[in-house]
């Protein structure tokens, strides 16, 4: 079998609106520049990624000029921002408004909060992005350290940490570690999620590549199967974590 790589935790699962605790019960008032609230709003709605990168900036400039209060929609706007940077391939610019949110977060929330655990975690994947491994395992490391006190031990976000924290020592070729972090995140999500989530695939896959980097051929098969056969229940056709099960089974 062909060794593969980790796959990295979804961090969709852990956006702001879907976080446990999350604050949202204040009403975000209307931006004075009517014209590029209009603008963005219509380019999120339209999903017009173009403009919403061409007006970002701007119109953050105009929040940041204006009464606290508007906070929440500068958060709502340098989220949607750094995301697309990233998507874009765009790390550098990508890090610096996930600080900012960062930033802001910690202001409005308080530094050991939900929200800047995400934060966190975006700018330990930006890190890793760039190929700043070691930036990248710190930042997982204290991350982790934050999780234990804020998060219960069986949370699935707690679990995202875990998955790609071992994906970062699986680079390293610390295949024990690895493996190790994945099968603590497995058990996380078997429990949470009654065995019937993607995450759980990822877990197992991920598992079985550290078992087939130890030489452990017989353990590696068996997660892949079991994997495989989860995946067809919970994924889609044409989803790609599939495919690449597929090459490890057939």
């Amino acid at each position: 079998m062909k060794m593969g790589r980790p796959i990295r935790q979804d961090l969709k699962i852990i956006r702001r609106a879907q976080m446990p605790g999350a604050k949202h019960n204040r009403q975000v008032p209307t931006v004075t520049a009517k014209s590029l609230q209009q603008k963005w709003s219509k380019a999120v709605k339209t999903n017009d990624v173009k403009t919403m990168l061409k007006i970002g900036g701007k119109l953050l400039q105009t929040l940041e000029k204006r009464h606290s209060s508007f906070a929440l929609h500068r958060i709502e706007v340098l989220e949607q921002l750094a995301e697309l940077k990233s998507q874009t391939g765009n790390y550098r610019d990508a890090g610096s408004y996930y600080y900012a949110l960062r930033h802001l977060d910690a202001k409005l929330y308080g530094e050991f909060s939900l929200e800047v655990f995400q934060d966190d975690v975006h700018l330990a994947e930006i890190a890793l992005a760039q190929g700043l491994v070691e930036d990248a395992l710190k930042l997982y490391k204290e991350i982790k350290s934050q999780a234990a006190q804020l998060l219960d031990r069986n949370n699935p976000y707690f679990a995202v940490v875990l998955n790609n924290l071992g994906g970062i020592y699986f680079a390293q070729r610390d295949f024990l570690t690895a493996r190790r972090l994945f099968e603590q995140a497995f058990k996380i999500n078997r429990t949470h999620y009654n065995r019937q989530h993607k995450s759980i695939v990822i877990n197992l896959y991920n598992a079985g590549l550290a078992y087939e980097a130890l030489k452990y051929e017989k353990n590696a098969r068996a997660n892949y199967q079991e994997a495989y056969a989860l995946a067809g229940k919970v994924l889609s056709p044409d989803d790609p974590v599939l495919e690449v099960l597929k090459g490890k089974i057939g």
